[in-house]
């Protein structure tokens, strides 16, 4: 009886084993899970992280518009700070500038004028050029008349008057003419020597004329020639001072928009929409800030929250984009709360100083309220594959560092 019951067991647990096998290798070849590479490490990062607003200078707070917790818009003017020393600097730099640029205008309008005057000289001394050739030729051509006229009187004096009178002399000894005609002879040859010597006369007038002429031309072009370089030396010193002025006027230009740059900076403004945090408080014993004191922080209303997380080495090659991420923020109970989902969006293609992260681009429907700095782990889902090759994968990625070992 006892050797009856000691088989049925037998049996029962063979029976069992069997069983028990088959589910083993059914739930092997059925079953699948995910495959992922876990880390350890990980932050909540804001996309658009908290603006610290610091005090750019020394200054008194003058008026502040907003309180703890208020929320602004991008534009809005939050405080306004007072440095009675910035706003004289800046009032002393605007008259300076404004004098500067006066006097570099005035400058540029004296070497306009110089230059116009110099063209206008340039002008001059071609049209007297002009009117000189002009007047020469005019002359030259009355000189070769009145050379004409002379040499013709010189002739007729000769030829007519002068002869006539010898002839008439030498027939009035032969008492061949009388007293009368030989006084006409006289008048006659008095009168071609008048008219000769008045032809010399208008000659050397013209003469006087010609020479006259040159020297009036030769000394108005080098009087404009002295006008000329005296205006080019006038110019040389105008640029000097240009250039002078210039330096003066680029170096208070530069000082002058950095005093304006500063003056705005009284003016704390809003750069986006957010909630006003860590006010600087206007009943302090001491109503003074000094520069980069921290005057305020506006966390912005709405904000987009990614996930950095740190990948072993070993893991970093199984890591794609677009795969499923399981997250578990340190500041909640994972049991209670439950996982984050995301999805990785960012793989950098060599190795950072430090070790290799990746961000993940987080859902928009997070179970709780996130916020910039929570630390957290979980796992990115390499891949699903049947419980068999889970487990075959496994053990093989365990047995590659041995092998690697061997030589």
């Amino acid at each position: 009886m006892r050797e009856f019951e000691a088989l049925f067991f037998i049996r029962l647990f063979f029976k069992l084993l069997l069983a028990f096998t088959g589910v083993v290798i059914l739930c092997l070849f059925a079953l699948s899970v995910d495959d992922s590479v876990p880390f350890q490490s990980g932050e909540i990062i804001a996309e658009v992280p908290q603006l610290d607003m610091k005090a750019p200078f020394e200054a008194i707070p003058h008026t502040v518009f907003v309180r703890e917790g208020q929320n602004v818009k991008a534009g809005d003017t939050l405080m306004i700070l007072v440095n009675e020393q910035l706003q004289k600097d800046f009032k002393d730099a605007q008259v300076l500038h404004t004098s500067l640029l006066k006097s570099d205008s005035a400058i540029s309008g004296l070497i306009r004028s110089a230059h116009e005057k110099m063209s206008n000289l340039k002008s001059e001394k071609l049209l007297n050029e002009k009117a000189f050739y002009s007047q020469k030729e005019r002359i030259e051509n009355e000189l070769h008349s009145a050379t004409q006229k002379v040499e013709l009187n010189k002739d007729k004096l000769r030829s007519i008057a002068q002869e006539k009178l010898k002839i008439d002399s030498n027939l009035y000894k032969q008492n061949v003419l009388s007293k009368l005609d030989i006084t006409n002879s006289y008048d006659n040859f008095s009168n071609y020597k008048s008219v000769l010597v008045e032809s010399e006369l208008g000659q050397r007038q013209i003469l006087t004329k010609n020479t006259l002429l040159g020297n009036d031309f030769l000394k108005a072009q080098n009087a404009i020639d002295l006008k000329l370089i005296e205006l080019r030396e006038r110019v040389q010193e105008l640029e000097k001072e240009k250039s002078a002025s210039e330096k003066d006027l680029s170096s208070t230009t530069e000082n002058f928009n950095f005093l304006k740059g500063q003056i705005r900076k009284q003016y704390v403004i809003a750069e986006t929409d957010g909630e006003v945090q860590s006010l600087f408080n206007l009943k302090f014993a001491q109503n003074f800030v000094a520069k980069d004191q921290l005057l305020l922080s506006l966390v912005p209303r709405k904000d987009k929250y990614y996930a950095k997380v740190l990948i072993p080495q070993r893991d970093i090659s199984y890591v794609k984009t677009g795969q499923e991420a399981h997250l578990k923020i340190d500041a909640f109970n994972f049991y209670d709360k439950g996982i984050l989902k995301g999805e990785v969006a960012y793989i950098p293609e060599r190795k950072p100083r430090e070790d290799f992260f990746i961000t993940i681009e987080l859902a928009q429907d997070a179970p709780f309220k996130l916020k910039a700095g929570y630390s957290l782990k979980g796992e990115i889902i390499i891949e699903r594959l049947k419980l068999y090759q889970f487990i075959a994968k496994k053990i093989f990625r365990k047995l590659e560092p041995q092998a690697n070992e061997t030589p």
